[in-house]
């Protein structure tokens, strides 16, 4: 019998158990993920994802390409940095991604974008700390008829572009911003950091598994010259646009440690416990990612007198928060600087972020 087909998924090989399917499911099967399979005697230790051998073939096949993107993202998690995007790479291995949620138009734009550049994914795109990706050339996903599942065409299949014989390093990370009404030819825009890490961060998979989660993404969005947004109507003219994009990054540089959570049970205004902290600039803020409710990670950005009072957070009292903003911002114009104070570290023990009072839980860090 034929070997199962092992897949080249995010660094990591995952199996596809075959064994249920026919022998023209299994050719079809193989067919789609072309450009993705391992050598046989690859060790699969991303996992065997099962081909149901009761439905038919594009709903099995669609079913089969979910489960091995689920199955790679859950071996290289809290190895990698995981986004949901596309990517194509330039013939020295420079790429870059186009991050997007569903339905924003990623597959159709790395579709065409990879006429021209080497099809790296459509779907998860996988990055470690230097900066290396992990190509998951799957098959691509495409609506070929109304009311049916997605066809799963090989990048082959569909005269995309091979990778590159270099090593595959990221060169610009894109938002992807298609509109009805966008403009003639592709606009990209800067973005400043706080302003999209939210949208950068629902696009990541297993973000509070990743170590230093938001200084890494801090410090590849850096190395790269930022974070951008591309506004456009048709994927056909983000070649031409994106081209200046592919240029070698520069040193990827780690932001200093955050401050710790304190674990002194006392009194006072204390920090909570947090998996990361990043400060921000032009304009002052603070990006801060806590555990969420189902052991996710949960992002809030502060602002205003919310940094300084977290920072401040060390079991001090009101009087003494009180005392550190307005040596550091100075006394309000208009308003009443204890006022202001009261109901910001209200808004923020509210959120989670800081507690007066003992400590009576323990720490995550």
């Amino acid at each position: 019998m034929p070997h199962d087909p092992l897949i080249s998924a995010l660094g990591t090989v995952v199996r596809i158990d075959a064994s249920a399917l026919a022998q023209s499911d299994r050719d079809a099967l193989r067919a789609a993920w072309a450009d993705a399979l391992a050598p046989d005697d690859a060790e699969a230790d991303g996992g065997v994802v099962i081909a149901p051998g009761d439905m038919e073939r594009e709903r099995m096949l669609s079913l089969v390409s979910q489960r091995v993107t689920h199955a790679a993202i859950a071996a290289r998690r809290g190895q990698l940095w995981m986004l949901h995007a596309g990517a194509i790479a330039d013939e020295q291995g420079r790429t870059v991604v186009v991050i997007g949620p569903s339905g924003r138009g990623k597959t159709t734009s790395v579709r065409a974008l990879s006429k021209r550049y080497a099809y790296v994914t459509d779907e998860t795109v996988a990055i470690d700390a230097d900066g290396v990706v992990h190509p998951y050339r799957k098959p691509l996903s495409i609506i070929e008829e109304a009311g049916r599942p997605k066809a799963q065409r090989s990048p082959r299949e569909l005269g995309l572009g091979a990778l590159p014989g270099a090593l595959l390093r990221v060169a610009a990370l894109v938002l992807l911003d298609r509109r009805a009404d966008g403009p003639d030819a592709p606009v990209i825009e800067p973005c400043d950091l706080g302003d999209v890490l939210g949208e950068v961060t629902e696009q990541t998979s297993h973000l509070s598994d990743l170590p230093s989660a938001l200084r890494m993404l801090h410090a590849h969005a850096a190395a790269v010259g930022g974070i951008r947004r591309v506004v456009y109507r048709e994927a056909e003219t983000l070649a031409d646009a994106l081209a200046p994009l592919f240029r070698d990054a520069d040193q990827i540089v780690v932001p200093a440690a955050p401050l710790p959570v304190d674990d002194a049970d006392a009194g006072g205004w204390r920090r909570a416990d947090y998996i990361d902290a990043l400060a921000l600039h032009d304009p002052a803020r603070l990006a801060l990612l806590q555990t969420g409710g189902h052991g996710g990670g949960m992002l809030r950005v502060l602002d205003g007198i919310g940094p300084t009072l977290w920072s401040f957070a060390d079991g001090r009292s009101r009087e003494e928060m009180l005392a550190a903003v307005v040596a550091v911002h100075g006394e309000p114009a208009s308003s009443n600087a204890a006022a202001l104070v009261d109901d910001a570290l209200a808004a923020l023990a509210a959120q989670g972020v800081v507690h007066d009072g003992v400590v009576t839980s323990g720490h995550d860090m």
